[in-house]
């Protein structure tokens, strides 16, 4: 039972850095860049969490239109709600119904990322690939 719940934080976490590396890619494409850490080392929860909190902060005031700003404040959204699940998920005993909110969250995460990546959005700085 160990091994699994072992097994199922690190896939969890696996899910988490994907997902972030997406976002850090369409922030990057916004009109106006942000740039997510995304360097070597970088840390879920000392990095990548702080930045995500920011970026749900400001992406309301930027220069984009309503689908754009909507789909990265909602994806922003869902990735830190699945965060926060990953960490009670590794303080606290295994919880079934915490392992489907989190793959709720992270599932409606990866739509939302998908559907700005796929769209290729003409608010996106085409320049950069």
């Amino acid at each position: 039972m160990a091994d699994r719940y072992e097994r199922m934080l690190h896939t969890m976490r696996v899910d988490l850095t994907v997902l972030y590396a997406q976002l850090a890619l369409i922030c990057h494409r916004l009109p106006i860049p942000v740039e997510l850490p995304t360097q070597e080392g970088v840390h879920l929860l000392d990095d990548m969490t702080p930045a995500v909190r920011r970026l749900v902060e400001i992406v309301r005031d930027m220069p984009m239109d309503e689908d754009t700003q909507s789909g990265v404040f909602m994806a922003s959204i869902d990735w830190l709600t699945a965060v926060d699940l990953w960490v009670l998920m590794g303080i606290n005993e295994p919880d079934d119904t915490r392992e489907m909110c989190f793959a709720g969250a992270i599932t409606s995460a990866h739509r939302g990322l998908a559907l700005l990546l796929e769209e290729g959005d003409a608010e996106y700085n085409g320049d950069i690939e």
